[in-house]
C-alpha cells in the first residue's frame, strides 16, 4: 500500500508540474470533469484514494500526514456525492475563472504535497 501512496504522490507532482508550466491545461481539466456523470466518478476515485491513504498510513514514515490526506480525500468524495451536479459544476466554474497566478500557486501547492507524500511513504 505504501507504494501506492508514493505513486499517487508522483501523480500529484506531475499534475503540479504540468499546471505550473501550462496553467490553461487546468481549465481544460476542469471542463473534462463537468460533463456527464464524471463528477460522481471523481467522487468515487476520491473515496478510493482516501481509503488507500488511510490503509497505508500505518506503514508510512509520517503517518499523520498520509492520514490527513486520506481523511481529506474521503471528505471530498462524500461532499461530491452529497451536493447536486449543479453545485459541483458551479464550484468547478469558480476554479476555472481564477487568474493564472492563482492556478500557478495551486500548482506549487500540488508539487509540495506530492513531494511530501512521496517522502512520507
Amino acid at each position: 500500500m505504501v507504494i501506492l501512496v508514493r505513486l499517487l504522490g508522483l501523480v500529484i507532482m506531475l499534475f503540479g508540474i504540468v499546471y505550473l508550466l501550462r496553467p490553461n491545461i487546468m481549465k481544460a481539466y476542469v471542463d473534462f470533469w463537468k460533463t456527464g456523470k464524471k463528477i460522481r466518478i471523481g467522487a468515487f476515485l476520491s473515496l478510493i484514494i482516501g481509503i488507500i491513504f488511510l490503509l497505508a498510513a500505518g506503514g508510512c514514515r509520517v503517518s499523520w500526514f498520509v492520514t490527513l490526506f486520506g481523511v481529506l480525500a474521503l471528505i471530498k468524495g462524500i461532499v461530491l456525492f452529497v451536493i447536486s451536479q449543479e453545485q459541483a459544476i458551479s464550484i468547478l466554474e469558480w476554479w476555472k475563472k481564477r487568474p493564472i497566478a492563482f492556478l500557478r500557486t495551486h500548482a506549487l501547492f500540488a508539487l509540495v504535497i506530492g513531494a511530501l507524500l512521496i517522502y512520507s511513504a
